[in-house]
């Protein structure tokens, strides 16, 4: 038996039809509504986002999905609605209007969800609230740290706007320390009083910050010494009202958003209604038009339903339905055709053979030639698809390993040094790679171990990782010099030569060695060309029983997309060590950049992006940190989750210009990366001479890192230090490290360490 049956006349049905056009299109319009509201609370959770722990975005996020979904339902449903007057339309939408209720009715409970996740979100909120205004009022001090430098204006903001003071009120200020110590006389016995007494980060002192004084006070604000009745004038701390404000921000916070959410919620509620309305009376036009098509006369009368049977009897149909869904997939073998029944786990590069197969089979059911060229067109892009895709993906697979190597030299070559430098991996790796293919195959293994390239080889594909790393180099598309320098006595195979040039963009030059002064020139020359006069001079001197000679040379002068304005550019102190302060060309700029910080290292993240695809992330440890904890801790892992965690936000960075210059014995530094053969001279290099029995003499790698104001010509010259509020500070003004990267593989191309910048 049908529930909720109504018999409609061709009159009712057509008024049914208009209204539901009509209906459909002023849902179109809440959809809108529901987007404003969930963009609207978006905004206002972001605004205070870091006052709160967690990020409360399910409930907009929620609105602004369901907004977008309504427009594009009601739309539909309005061309549908539309159409339903006339008989003959209805037919080409008949077999679409199941599935568009269906549709629609999930659509429709998502609403009720969102307006009930309004009402709820209050528990969560206050949780969050609690914890982010506890962390932001403990980093209030920490003006000068980076991830915390804009809490303390967050805060004075918050406190003066809502008028509040604290987590539950002024109290909860007595027991924190949230006056910096560059402020605290230290020579005061009280002050070390108090910093002796402070248990479990508790300082024990009665006042607050300004921004919790009441606005509307009658008297001077008391701050300070609050609980003193006797350090102010006719003041009783007992008895008098406070001038300062006595709510908690906690409170004001959760009151503030509670009311916003429930209105949000219950213009929710009165959508839902709206939109179920809507939904019945397309679900009375949808069963009336079909029972119009199964009497055959449009002009006679019908019925209409909200289920054609009971309820009951519907749900136990529909349950049959899914039990039997998948049988509908089962499929006779067909003897005729032959098209293996199972393919397994099938390589990525055997897919486009597979297309292929399943093409045939399309192929010898289809009649026309335009079916063929169809078929045969979109088999051709599909395998061009998977085949660029796989490729793009073993690029980045490749870049994603490259990185633990890089970071793996990085922490032993900082674990040799004290003092600025700079390193290469990317030229370190190509380098590495071109002598690989030029060994014998135990040492072209352990080189590619070396590199964790390993993994990537494949039987049958020699060319496999070359063809990879040449791919990565011209997708960074940054210079690097590769050079071989080989004995004249040796005789070099011309295989490889054209191999490491092709692959690796790498030079192989004869030299004689025993002529030290001129061999010395060649490399340095051959050096100062490939780099574009960046790194005028390698080697120092040439040893004269040298039989081969691995230099590598790479530079980077980045061009900002954010370029500094030199005007600004002014002197300010670095502090090398604490009893070590230089004068340095400070560089400034105000404006929106990509900022996070790691407090298990301890050490804030800043992200300076170049017009070239490649950033610089600036790593700034805090004042009490050790550079050279964070030097041992620098993984891959580590690097990617520093770039996962960066958001942008206003700030004045103070950056100073610093130009770093370094070389280093790459030979010498591989034995702990576990690479032992130079360390034995036991390395197998047959692909390179037949003839001779080569030695790596040295593997030496020089980079050039500097930075300074410049940027693109399409970038900005200058910068207004002027905002709409005073963003907060983030001053280089101690040793720091710094990592360049390419953005869109993740790879690491140079990185290092500043400690004074006043030294090259």
């Amino acid at each position: 038996m049908a529930v909720l049956k109504v018999t409609f006349t061709k009159t009712s049905r057509d008024k049914l039809a208009q209204a539901l056009w009509v209906l459909n299109w002023v849902s179109v319009i809440t959809g809108l509504i529901l987007f404003s509201l969930g963009l609207f609370l978006k905004v206002e959770i972001q605004k205070r986002r870091e006052l709160m722990t967690d990020e409360i975005h399910s409930v907009p996020n929620m609105l602004i999905t369901v907004g977008l979904a309504a427009c594009g339902i009601n739309f539909l449903g309005g061309k549908i609605c539309y159409d339903c007057v006339d008989a003959d339309k209805f037919l080409h939408w008949k077999l679409l209007m199941l599935p568009y209720i269906i549709c629609t009715f999930f659509f429709t409970f998502c609403i009720l969800v969102g307006a009930l996740m309004c009402y709820t979100m209050r528990r969560d909120l206050e949780e969050a609230l609690f914890l982010g205004l506890q962390d932001a009022m403990r980093y209030y001090k920490d003006t000068d740290k980076p991830g915390r430098c804009y809490i303390k204006q967050s805060v004075d903001l918050l406190q003066i706007q809502f008028q509040c003071c604290g987590n539950d009120g002024f109290r909860d200020w007595f027991h924190i320390q949230w006056v910096s110590n560059r402020y605290l006389d230290m020579t005061s016995s009280e002050v070390m009083d108090r910093q002796r007494s402070n248990v479990e980060g508790k300082y024990l002192l009665d006042g607050v910050p300004f921004s919790c004084c009441n606005l509307y006070s009658p008297r001077p604000c008391i701050q300070q010494q609050i609980t003193n009745s006797s350090a102010h004038y006719n003041y009783d701390y007992q008895t008098e009202e406070l001038n300062l404000n006595l709510k908690g921000c906690r409170h004001a916070l959760l009151d503030y958003y509670t009311h916003i959410m429930q209105s949000i919620g219950f213009i929710v509620l009165i959508i839902w209604l709206f939109e179920l309305a809507v939904l019945t009376g397309v679900r009375y036009l949808q069963t009336s038009m079909e029972n119009v098509l199964k009497l055959g006369n449009p002009d006679s009368e019908s019925d209409g339903w909200l289920l054609e049977n009971s309820i009951a009897e519907t749900a136990r149909y529909n349950f049959n339905i899914i039990k039997n869904l998948g049988k509908c997939y089962q499929v006779d073998d067909d003897p005729n055709i032959d098209v293996p029944s199972s393919r397994g786990n099938v390589p990525t590069r055997q897919i486009p053979t597979l297309v292929k197969d399943s093409a045939l089979l399309c192929w010898k059911r289809s009649s026309g030639a335009m079916e063929k060229v169809f078929i045969l067109l979109s088999v051709t892009l599909l395998a061009a698809g998977i085949r660029g895709q796989t490729q793009s993906s073993d690029v980045q697979e490749l870049a994603s390993r490259s990185t633990d190597f890089a970071t793996a030299l990085y922490r032993k070559i900082a674990s040799m040094s004290d003092d600025n430098f700079a390193i290469s991996p990317l030229a370190a790796a190509l380098s590495l790679a071109s002598l690989a293919a030029g060994a014998g195959e135990s040492t072209s293994k352990e080189l590619l171990q070396t590199l964790n390239l390993a993994p990537m080889e494949r039987d049958g594909e020699p060319d496999q990782i070359p063809t990879l790393l040449q791919q990565m180099r011209e997708a960074v598309a940054q210079t690097v010099a590769t050079g071989l320098f080989i004995s004249q006595q040796v005789q070099v195979e011309s295989s490889f030569s054209s191999q490491v040039k092709k692959f690796y963009s790498a030079d192989v030059k004869s030299v004689e060695f025993s002529n030290t002064q001129a061999t010395k020139a060649i490399i340095n020359e051959y050096v100062t060309g490939s780099t574009g006069n960046k790194i005028r001079e390698v080697l120092d001197a040439v040893d004269p029983q040298s039989q081969l000679m691995l230099i590598s040379a790479a530079y980077f002068t980045g061009q900002w997309k954010l370029p500094f304005n030199a005007t600004f550019t002014q002197e300010e102190r670095f502090y090398v060590d604490k009893y070590h302060i230089v004068q340095v060309p400070m560089m400034i700029r105000s404006d929106k950049y990509y900022l996070a910080y790691d407090p298990s290292l301890k050490v804030g993240i800043l992200k300076l992006p170049c017009t070239d695809g490649t950033a610089m992330l600036v790593l700034l440890p805090d004042e009490d940190v050790d550079y050279t904890s964070v030097d041992e801790a620098l993984t891959a892992e580590v690097f990617l989750r520093w770039v996962a965690k960066l958001k942008k936000t206003k700030l004045e960075v103070l950056l100073p210009r610093f130009s770093v210059e370094y070389s280093f014995s790459l030979k010498k530094s591989l034995p702990s990366l576990g690479f032992t053969k130079f360390q034995d001279n036991s390395a197998d290099l047959s692909g390179i001479s037949k003839t001779s029995e080569l030695k790596v003499s040295e593997a030496t790698q020089k980079v050039l890192v500097e930075v300074d104001e410049r940027g693109s010509s399409a970038a900005p010259s200058s910068s207004s230090l002027l905002m709409e509020t005073l963003p907060p500070r983030l001053t280089f003004n101690r040793p720091f490290l710094f990592l360049i990267y390419h953005e869109a593989t993740k790879s690491l191309l140079h990185m290092g360490r500043v400690i004074d910048p006043t030294k090259k």
